[in-house]
């Protein structure tokens, strides 16, 4: 896992390792907030698309 900013905005870019009992869970995620300009989190959004997430350089998983 890794903190970023994406898009200006905090957030966490994961990548896990793929799950052995199901073939269709994702492998990689991002978890991103949008705050308030008191620093309050107003939205939490994941993204869990492949297509979505290409454009990433995603973390060396451990």
């Amino acid at each position: 896992m890794e903190l970023r900013m994406l898009n200006g905005l905090p957030a966490v870019v994961a990548v896990f390792p793929p799950p052995q009992r199901d073939p269709q869970a994702g492998t990689q995620m991002v978890v991103r907030v949008e705050l308030a300009a008191d620093g309050r989190i107003t939205q939490v959004h994941s993204i869990l698309a492949d297509r979505k997430l290409a454009g990433l350089r995603m973390p060396v998983p451990a």
